[in-house]
């Protein structure tokens, strides 16, 4: 994780889209860099993502990969998360949490054709007339492109519907897909609960 250079990893920019490493974060802070704290918390959050998102990492690598993420949970919620002040922080807030926390699951939607080969990118094409993958769900947020969190929850609904449509015929993907949904809809509840109850305060 400290040092390594990607373009010597098979296949690696087909799957990653940023890299990062801890030397490039080290180096970021002591240019002065990052603007916020956030952002380098952000850049840290990269690098175990990318090495799950990397199909072909050591299962060692990603194991721990795996226990950082979880274990920095509590840091994230601290640093990343923004107050619930507009339904679009709510918004923002749920789809980082289900990026960080759930990491293994959502490794797949996290941006466009996440592990497709050129093959399986055509087919798709083909067969889901309306991609989206959380970095778009994000991107609109940020673009203010949502009406409102009903229109927001149709999107990252839509993400999981376009998996299992298109891989009805897998076990797996289609249990991940429900799995994650699940995660967000209990998700998008609790928020909801909290934004209602503190605008009432």
């Amino acid at each position: 994780f400290y040092n390594f250079d990607p373009s010597t990893l098979k296949d690696y920019f087909k799957y990653v889209q940023k890299p990062m490493n801890f030397e490039k974060v080290l180096s970021n802070i002591d240019r002065g860099f990052y603007k916020t704290p956030k952002e380098a918390v952000e850049d840290v959050y990269l690098i175990f993502q990318n090495a799950l998102k990397y199909q072909l990492t050591d299962p060692v690598v990603k194991q721990s990969a795996k226990v950082f993420l979880n274990w920095a949970s509590s840091l994230k919620r601290r640093v990343l998360k923004n107050k619930a002040a507009t339904w679009k922080d709510l918004a923002l807030n749920i789809v980082t949490d289900l990026e960080l926390d759930h990491i293994d699951k959502t490794q797949w939607f996290l941006a466009p054709g996440v592990g497709m080969t050129p093959e399986n990118t055509k087919i798709y094409k083909q067969v889901i007339k309306r991609p989206m993958d959380f970095g778009t769900v994000k991107k609109n947020l940020k673009e203010n492109k949502y009406a409102d969190i009903k229109a927001f929850a149709a999107d990252m609904r839509r993400v999981t519907d376009n998996c299992k449509r298109f891989n009805w015929e897998s076990t797996h993907f289609v249990q991940l897909a429900e799995d994650v949904s699940q995660e967000f809809e209990k998700a998008l509840l609790t928020a909801e609960k909290k934004f209602a109850k503190a605008k009432k305060a």
